[in-house]
């Protein structure tokens, strides 16, 4: 017996999820749960990778408290459309994740740079800029 799913309206997504500095327990209890509740809501897991312990960009405040590192995790995952906000409002609510982000994995993407007959790529630089030559000759405030 076979269960079929129906994709229709599924799309792929790609989570980072930055979890507070816990002991080991605290850590997998907390990804569990997570993982339970996004599972709960209709996604489908493929990868779950462990980034590792890193000092955060910013002091976040959660629950009151400042943290200062976290244990970053990495989610590939395929969810409906509708879904995607019962998982982000889930993550928001726990007090042991400091931050969840969610974009869309675009697999398909190729630079077209990289395509076999393509020709040499122009991005709209400026060949030779002139900028060291007029920076030189504005020195003020009222040059600018």
């Amino acid at each position: 017996m076979y269960i079929v799913f129906q994709m229709s309206n599924v799309i792929r997504y790609e989570m980072s999820l930055i979890i507070k500095a816990l002991g080991t327990p605290g850590i997998k209890d907390a990804l569990k749960r997570h993982l339970k509740g996004m599972l709960d809501n209709g996604a489908h897991l493929f990868n779950v990778e462990n980034l590792g312990l890193r000092r955060l960009p910013n002091v976040f405040h959660v629950q009151g408290e400042r943290q200062y590192e976290g244990h970053y995790f990495l989610i590939n995952f395929n969810a409906p459309h509708d879904s995607l906000n019962q998982i982000r409002k889930m993550a928001r609510k726990d007090s042991d994740i400091i931050k969840c982000f969610a974009a869309l994995k675009d697999d398909g993407w190729v630079p077209p740079c990289s395509l076999p007959n393509a020709a040499n790529c122009e991005f709209g630089e400026i060949r030779n800029p002139n900028y060291e030559k007029t920076a030189r000759r504005r020195h003020g405030y009222r040059l600018y």
